[in-house]
């Protein structure tokens, strides 16, 4: 009988004999993918393919423990997987009524309780004042804003609750002279700020204008603190004086742009045209996120994920929506194509999932990203360009060129031996 180690060795061997030719078929594949996603114009078809992504995530979170699994690799992962696919739903709901109301309502708001829950706040701190740190507060009101938006605000219970909850994160905002409350302790990320400043101009167009200076003067102490060689909300600003701690990055740049079109439309325009500018790239043909600006390099962390060659993978997924925000469709599609490519998606069973579904909060990211409406009021102050940064000949070209040389090395025995051959005059020449 053959030892077992026997069978490990061969196909060990056998697998890096032919490594060339797996490395061809993954090459095939995303040559494939890339022409396979959503096409981002079509709101409908766009809609459709989310809604598989929504019935894969809905499995996970209710039968898979995806939230809790989520919360074991990221500090926020519990709060951020039940907000992403709450906001994802907010968004079918609001396009489309009709199709999503019901079941969009419901998933959202089981998600905003499981936030809204001990659960939810077990993870940031209790002692803080306000309690809990601004991240926890600006994100629960942002999607119980989305939720308030998506129903129209017939629930007065519901709405009630949006004034209690945006009255508690007002707070944030009046205590000390940084505009970028802290999140935890001693730690201040502006892009929480902007998450929570935008549910309160939610509140002012959906319930009443309450919060309408609290918002303005928000926008102009904003404005003091950027990054002043950038031109951008910092990434990390120091508790209490919000001096600059790090300056811009793709993964929370891209995610500020989700938001500043609701607080301040000038604000968001000089702030993306300046992120279009410093960020935005194409990498053999595939349009991508830098993690850092032009001129400036660094390593992946938690927030940004890896970044391999500049790539921010965090900043590429979540600049679809941004780039839809402010209607750069072409930019988004491209940036879209990538992810479905080298995301490895695949559908089963009406379910949509991404690299084998080994980290679905990605998922709940893609989700929400695709089903970002365009904001009017930033497109008439600056029209879209509608140019990409990607091209799918270049990839296609470049992926050809790797196809010959794999293929040549794989080969190379047979290819040298026929080069190597003697070609003997015949005997009547």
């Amino acid at each position: 009988m053959a030892n077992p180690l026997q069978y490990v060795e061969r196909t060990v061997v056998t697998l890096w004999r032919n490594l060339p030719l797996v490395i061809v078929g993954a090459i095939l594949l995303v040559n494939v993918k890339l022409h396979t996603g959503p096409d981002l114009e079509d709101a409908a078809q766009t809609r459709a393919d989310v809604r598989h992504q929504l019935a894969y995530l809905s499995r996970q979170i209710h039968e898979n423990r995806m939230a809790e699994r989520m919360q074991g690799l990221f500090p926020e992962g519990f709060l951020f997987t039940h907000a992403l696919y709450g906001l994802a739903w907010c968004e079918m709901v609001i396009a489309e009524p009709q199709a999503y109301m019901e079941e969009g309502l419901r998933e959202a708001r089981f998600s905003f309780s499981m936030i809204d829950s001990d659960v939810g706040r077990s993870t940031f701190e209790p002692d803080m004042v306000p309690a809990y740190g601004l991240f926890y507060h600006a994100w629960r009101n942002y999607l119980l804003a989305k939720i308030v938006a998506a129903s129209g605000a017939q629930d007065k219970a519901e709405v009630a609750r949006f004034q209690a909850n945006s009255k508690e994160l007002a707070q944030h905002f009046a205590i000390g002279q940084s505009p970028f409350p802290d999140s935890y302790p001693e730690q201040s990320w502006p892009a929480d700020a902007c998450v929570g400043v935008a549910s309160l101009a939610l509140y002012n167009r959906h319930i009443a204008p309450d919060y309408d200076s609290l918002v303005k003067r928000w926008v102009q102490r904003a404005g003091r603190y950027q990054d002043k060689e950038m031109g951008l909300l910092p990434h990390q600003t120091q508790s209490e004086t919000a001096a600059l701690e790090e300056g811009a990055r793709g993964c929370s740049g891209v995610l500020n742009l989700y938001f500043l079109p609701d607080i301040d439309p000038e604000l968001a325009v000089v702030q993306f045209s300046r992120f279009d500018s410093l960020f935005a790239q194409s990498r053999l043909g595939l349009a991508t996120v830098r993690e850092y600006p032009r001129g400036r390099s660094g390593w992946g962390d938690v927030d940004s994920g890896p970044v391999v060659w500049g790539v921010g993978f965090s900043a590429t997924i979540v600049g679809i929506g941004a780039y839809l925000r402010f209607g750069e469709t072409a930019q988004a599609q491209s940036l879209s194509d990538a992810v479905e490519a080298l995301g490895f998606s695949y559908r089963w069973g009406g379910r949509k999932r991404y690299i084998w579904g080994q980290l679905p909060i990605t998922d709940a990211f893609i989700a929400w990203a695709r089903v970002q409406p365009s904001d009017a009021r930033v497109m008439a102050l600056r029209p879209a360009k509608l140019d990409a940064h990607g091209s799918s000949t270049v990839f296609h070209a470049v992926s050809l060129l790797l196809l010959v040389l794999l293929l040549a090395w794989r080969f190379r025995k047979r290819i040298t031996g026929l080069w190597g051959r003697s070609h003997p005059l015949s005997e009547g020449a």
